[in-house]
């Protein structure tokens, strides 16, 4: 079921439960995913509702809402909730980053191309003394550094991001100092000719997928893993061309189970989510809860990614 809002859609997708085993943090019969799904409603469903039933116009307060009930099933029943955010900023202003700061059953993978951000979301996670508390959020987190596009021609890319004097103004909002970055061809594009310019690794859903699942894939429960100093910032090394991103068995289908998936990649969503090889997935395989942007998006490619996910 997709639920839009008119600026930004939450997707929150009803599907089929599982009742084979998951060698990788789940339970055989998935009880967490089956006791969600029960709970939903007709008002669960149909968007007109939200503003009188949460109070507010907010697609994230929605997201957040559902995503806290997912959250919960999970700890009740002792299960590891997998969450991946791409476009991860710093973390200091998204509230399902901060939410996973705060419950160690969960486990995460960020992505986040600017290398600046790369650093504080990595001391945030460490638990440096402004971010006492943070419940082994290192041990239970994966960061990579990397711009996620739907395929990869080259092992890199160039990234436009403002200037250092912009990070450290802090007079400007978090969104202009922080959260603006695109990806961008230096040769042909002279828009960003006064931005800074960083190489980063390129990678896909179906790469970051196989590098969390190769990084867990020696234990069953890797929440407090010892082993896993996961606040280091990850090189894949993975080939991300498009002939090795399409695989006989989908990336979705083995290894880590992804729960929830947050995009937020200022213009790129639509590529990023087409990086999963969703399409192919078991639909028990695919995320409970898909949280992406398209205001920056062109209407008509907003419109058909929109087709794409509800004929999925």
């Amino acid at each position: 079921m997709i639920f839009n809002t008119g600026i930004l859609y939450v997707l929150l997708v009803v599907w089929l439960i599982c009742t084979f085993a998951d060698p990788i943090g789940h339970s055989v019969i998935d009880e967490s995913r089956a006791q969600f799904l029960s709970t939903l409603t007709e008002n669960d469903l149909n968007p007109q509702l939200w503003a009188k039933t949460h109070g507010s116009k907010s697609v994230e307060v929605y997201f957040n809402f559902y995503l806290e009930k997912l959250s919960k099933l999970y700890d009740t029943n002792n299960e590891v909730l997998s969450f991946m955010m791409i476009g991860a900023c710093d973390g200091k202003s998204d509230r399902s980053i901060l939410q996973f700061v705060q419950n160690r059953h969960w486990k995460g993978l960020f992505v986040e191309p600017v290398l600046q951000n790369v650093h504080d979301l990595r001391r945030m996670f460490v638990g440096e003394p402004q971010f006492k508390g943070t419940h082994l959020a290192s041990s239970r987190s994966i960061i990579v550094r990397g711009a996620a596009l739907d395929h990869c021609v080259n092992d890199t890319v160039s990234l436009a991001r403002p200037p250092d004097s912009w990070l450290r103004d802090d007079t400007l909002p978090h969104w202009k100092s922080r959260e603006l970055s695109k990806v961008f061809d230096p040769d042909v594009d002279k828009t960003y000719a006064s931005w800074v310019v960083e190489r980063v690794q390129c990678v896909t859903g179906v790469s970051l997928l196989r590098h969390w699942t190769d990084r867990y894939r020696d234990c069953v429960n890797c929440l407090h893993h010892k082993k896993q100093v996961a606040a280091r910032v990850d090189r894949m090394g993975i080939n991300n061309s498009p002939e090795q991103t399409k695989t006989p068995t989908p990336a979705l289908d083995r290894g880590v189970r992804l729960d929830v998936l947050k995009v937020d990649t200022e213009g790129s969503d639509a590529h990023v989510l087409h990086g999963f090889d969703l399409e192919r997935a078991r639909p028990d395989r695919r995320p409970l809860l898909v949280f992406f942007e398209v205001k920056l998006l062109s209407r008509p490619l907003g419109q058909e990614t929109m087709a794409w996910l509800r004929n999925l």
